[in-house]
């Protein structure tokens, strides 16, 4: 009998890894046009300068269509005290402080007029069907980005370094950096651990 493979959907996959991955596909696609002020606006007021990252915008669009996926019914105001941070009062003590609305604002009339979201009747957004099918797809969701060291953590240190040292030689080219940087300081934590014989 022909074993199933079974499916994965957001939920099961680091939230970075998937964040960038979708932010890259949504800068692709060309669908979600950028504003003239992303180059000069701050995210809020706790903030003292712009984004560096260019693509800050894709990468906020990606965390709200995760959020929205995760828990629907999340507007503006939610939004403003996810993305929101500490303002520094001088010598007085630092308060939250909301990011900026219109980011927020602008980002979700922009998934609503791809269809990845739509309007819930009990407030906020919520996901919609095609929304839901372009995030589920497989090729960010099946993706070797993080396997390295999701594998470390998950599996018994022997067997964590037997994968690292086969991983490394055969399959290097099917990792990113950053997950190889992650299984090598990983694979040296379980090492110096065995050694001290904890």
């Amino acid at each position: 009998m022909e074993k199933v493979q079974a499916s994965r959907i957001v939920k099961d996959i680091s939230p970075r890894e998937f964040v960038k991955a979708y932010a890259a596909h949504l800068k692709r696609s060309g669908k979600i046009e950028l504003p003239h002020w992303t180059d000069i606006v701050k995210t809020g007021v706790h903030k003292e300068l712009a984004p560096y990252d260019p693509d800050w915008y894709y990468i906020r669009a990606a965390s709200m269509a995760r959020k929205i996926y995760l828990r629907g019914g999340l507007g503006v105001g939610a939004f403003r005290r996810i993305y929101g941070g500490r303002k520094r009062n001088g010598s007085r003590p630092p308060h939250l402080c909301k990011s900026g609305g219109a980011i927020a604002r602008h980002i979700l009339q922009q998934l609503q007029d791809i269809n990845i979201i739509d309007i819930d009747p009990k407030g906020g957004r919520r996901i919609t069907s095609s929304g839901q099918r372009d995030l589920d797809q497989k090729k960010w969701t099946w993706g070797n980005s993080g396997f390295c060291y999701r594998l470390c953590l998950a599996f018994p240190q022997v067997l964590a370094m037997l994968y690292f040292q086969i991983s490394c030689c055969l399959f290097k080219d099917l990792f990113s950096d950053h997950d190889m940087t992650e299984a090598v300081r990983r694979w040296w934590w379980w090492r110096r651990h065995l050694r001290a014989g904890r």
